[in-house]
């Protein structure tokens, strides 16, 4: 789902919206996986939190 969100923002948003996007979502990913309860290894979280960055802002770039 995270991947599908990432493409539909990189490819069809603006790019500054996409920047306020990136720096909103990792915010509240963060604060859910790490201050939350959230049954996952460590590495697990690591990748959720930078996969949707990663991936729009490759995107946006094409």
């Amino acid at each position: 789902m995270i991947f599908v969100l990432a493409i539909f923002v990189g490819l069809f948003s603006a790019r500054y919206l996409v920047s306020w996007l990136i720096i909103i979502l990792t915010t509240v990913a963060v604060a859910f996986l790490l201050l939350g309860y959230v049954v996952m290894a460590s590495t697990e979280k690591t990748f959720l939190i930078i996969a949707f960055p990663v991936e729009a802002s490759l995107l946006s770039v094409v």
